[in-house]
């Protein structure tokens, strides 16, 4: 298109002999380029602010801190179990593993919904950090109450066993992959959606290019010294 247009630019209007000239014809197709690209440039800002958007999401800096905490917690967990293996801080490993999920559970809705687009990065952090010195707070206290006053879950069952090995497992993974996942699937999306978009404009662009071609064809056979004087101008 630029190259059609640079082209157009450096056409004068041209007149047979019998005072037919395609001046009429050359203005319009020259205005409908600029028409065509105002809203190529439109189309093209849109796209970009969509781009922009993704790579501005706030939310995925506080998930990596989240889960670098988790990690940190976890492996301390695991060597007081291993260590003291008594039956309050087996409970408060599980607890901890089991309510560690909500807060990434939030995050990932944070960011999937852009929530926190007007939020400081600071406030993302200080929620992050409450949200984590929660969990280990309430895991505290549901462990003291489960071991020590009144054992209402029994922990001794296998199903918390896998389930606090899974968590452990797949919990410091989980940043990187949804952070992957995030970058490929809006990537996919954004190029769908600019497809669509730009869908008629392409078709529009193409059957300009076609009429330049048409012009061009008329200008070479008058640089050749065609004597044909049938051309049809507008």
């Amino acid at each position: 298109m630029a190259v059609d247009e640079e082209s157009l630019q450096s056409m004068d209007p041209i007149e047979t002999t019998k005072g037919t000239t395609n001046v009429q014809s050359l203005n319009t197709l020259k205005d409908n380029y600029k028409a065509l690209k105002i809203e190529w440039d439109k189309k093209k800002n849109g796209i970009a602010e969509e781009l922009q958007k993704v790579k501005n999401v706030k939310g995925v800096r506080s998930l990596f801190l989240y889960i670098s905490l988790f990690c940190l917690t976890d492996l301390f967990n695991i060597a007081t179990v291993q260590w003291l293996s008594t039956g309050f801080w087996i409970h408060y490993a599980i607890w901890f593993s089991l309510l560690s999920v909500i807060a990434p559970i939030i995050l990932t809705c944070y960011i999937l919904r852009f929530t926190w687009k007007n939020k400081s990065e600071v406030s993302c952090y200080t929620w992050t950090s409450i949200s984590f010195a929660f969990t280990v707070i309430i895991s505290l206290i549901l462990a003291g109450v489960n071991s020590l006053w009144y054992n209402w879950v029994d922990f001794n069952e296998p199903f918390f066993s896998v389930t606090f090995f899974f968590i452990s497992l797949i919990m410091p993974f989980y940043a990187c992959v949804f952070s992957i996942f995030f970058v490929l699937g809006n990537e996919l999306l954004i190029k769908r959606s600019a497809n669509r978009q730009t869908k008629e404009l392409r078709d529009r662009q193409k059957q300009l290019h076609e009429q330049k071609i048409d012009i061009d064809k008329s200008y070479n056979m008058f640089s050749n010294d065609s004597t044909d004087t049938s051309l049809t101008f507008g």
